[in-house]
């Protein structure tokens, strides 16, 4: 982190860090703005005092003085480092819930489901718009289904817990299968 006693009177090029800014897409077009006189607004990744990589959201905007020449430069920085983590995660767990064989159901707060994998498609016969907005269970469960378990699901669900048992669910076509479900 640059102190404001170490901001004063420098340049942009030398608080940016110089070699320590990688010089991704966003990089490039700061430094090209900033060479041009022009406002900016994008993403940089830069380098930290302690070696770690951090993710910047930029805005810049020049102030041009009567010449024309830029006299000063309104920046505001913010440090999207945890987002960009949070986004590369999101993006790695969606290509191992996508491509798995393995049944993957993700719903929302209330039990809806949002998103089915392939697996899940082939193992019950419903297709994405047919389930989405239902309630797994709702769709799944019949007569075989063991009320204990469910009353177990249920209850590490509204807890906040996840729970790993083995029940017996229903295809589309209602021919039963036993499963076991990873609920986190």
């Amino acid at each position: 982190h640059t102190t404001v006693e170490e901001t004063i009177g420098r340049s942009l090029v030398d608080i940016r860090g110089g070699p320590q800014v990688r010089p991704t897409e966003g990089g490039r077009a700061l430094l090209a703005a900033l060479d041009a006189g022009q406002p900016f607004s994008g993403e940089v990744e830069r380098f930290g005092a302690d070696g770690s990589a951090r993710w910047l959201r930029v805005e810049m905007q020049p102030v041009h003085g009567a010449d024309g020449e830029v006299e000063r430069l309104i920046v505001i920085g913010a440090d999207i480092t945890a987002d960009k983590d949070q986004a590369e995660q999101l993006r790695r767990l969606s290509l191992v819930a996508a491509y798995t064989d393995n049944a993957v159901v993700i719903t929302d707060n209330a039990g809806a489901i949002e998103w089915v994998n392939d697996g899940f498609i082939s193992l019950t016969g419903y297709a994405l718009d047919e389930v989405l907005g239902r309630k797994p269970g709702h769709l799944l469960q019949g007569e075989a289904t063991d009320p204990a378990t469910v009353a177990e699901i249920r209850a590490a669900v509204a807890s906040g817990h996840g729970c790993d048992v083995e029940i017996v669910n229903y295809t589309k076509a209602r021919v039963p299968y036993w499963v076991r479900l990873q609920i986190t």
